[in-house]
């Protein structure tokens, strides 16, 4: 396992927010913009990689997704998507990632 920096961590979130982001083609647009998505995705995930112990960075990357689909975009815009589905597929953008989960272990 290697173990990087919170910023390395975002680094990576934001690359695979990036991949995420362009394969749904604007689905979001109407609510938030990709940008925001994608800054909003890296910064969550460097959160939970700050802010958990040890766990795997598939799951640290649902839980960061379900704070923007779930809450914000689901509940709090009333938008009509899947959002445990959503963050599924942007957190299975990290089943390759091996990086040590505990920034301060």
């Amino acid at each position: 396992m290697i173990k990087l920096s919170p910023d390395q961590v975002q680094q990576i979130a934001f690359r695979h927010a990036s991949a995420f982001i362009k394969a749904q083609n604007g689905q979001f647009k109407e609510h938030v913009s990709d940008t925001f998505v994608m800054v909003f995705l890296s910064q969550a995930v460097k959160m939970q990689y700050m802010s958990n112990t040890n766990p795997h960075p598939v799951n640290m990357a649902n839980r960061a997704a379900l704070q923007l689909f779930g809450n914000l975009l689901e509940l709090g815009c009333n938008m009509s998507i899947q959002s445990k589905l959503v963050a599924e597929q942007f957190a299975i953008l990290f089943e390759k990632e091996t990086f040590k989960t505990n920034p301060n272990g």
